[in-house]
């Protein structure tokens, strides 16, 4: 019997997968920075995996508001 549901981080993976349209639509200084800025909602895979809930894009942001606002802070 397979699973019907997709996990939060399959979510996460088709979000990302489908910011890809948008990435190629940037400058390429810009590609470099969104990577940059995925790469930190990488970060926070497992909070977001543990907040089971319907809003992923949601625990995605807030996963990259959390890595910036750390490197805000360890700068200051």
């Amino acid at each position: 019997m397979g699973h019907t549901i997709p996990s939060q981080r399959q979510l996460v993976e088709e979000i990302i997968d489908g910011l890809d349209t948008y990435k190629d639509s940037l400058r390429p200084d810009e590609r470099d920075i969104i990577d940059d800025v995925v790469e930190d909602a990488y970060k926070h895979m497992g909070s977001v995996s543990y907040g089971n809930t319907y809003h992923t894009w949601a625990l995605v942001i807030l996963s990259i508001l959390v890595e910036r606002e750390k490197q805000r802070r360890s700068q200051a």
